[in-house]
């Protein structure tokens, strides 16, 4: 861990963020960004309202941002304390699902589908 702190400490102010998930280190731009680009997207295509699933580190900006978001009960980016304490945060507005692992992409989809049932247009 201090390593890591250390690499995001030295690459801070350059341009640049350090991102650890599923035991890799990435050492991105700081403008490539999932939230930024689906806004773009959705910009582009003139939706209003943006639904998304995710589990990383690399996906908590687009979970953050996103009008209503689900990620599995086990997701890998709850295993760093940031990344724990902005999903608490955010409440309601990112569920998790019941089952892990596999069965957890089912319940994703079920989730997602209920959205679109519901009427809401959603990216």
């Amino acid at each position: 861990a201090h390593a890591v702190d250390e690499a995001a400490q030295l690459v801070a102010g350059h341009g640049w963020h350090v991102v650890v998930s599923g035991g890799k280190l990435y050492i991105l731009p700081e403008c490539l960004d999932k939230a930024a680009a689906v806004a773009h997207l959705a910009s582009h295509l003139q939706t209003q309202r943006i639904v998304a699933a995710g589990d990383s580190p690399l996906d908590l900006t687009l979970l953050l941002e996103a009008d209503a978001a689900i990620m599995p009960a086990d997701a890998v980016l709850m295993t760093r304390p940031l990344s724990h304490d902005l999903v608490s945060r955010a409440g309601t507005r990112i569920q998790r699902t019941q089952r892990l692992g596999l069965e957890a992409v089912e319940d994703i989809l079920n989730w997602i589908l209920a959205q679109a049932r519901d009427g809401r247009r959603f990216s």
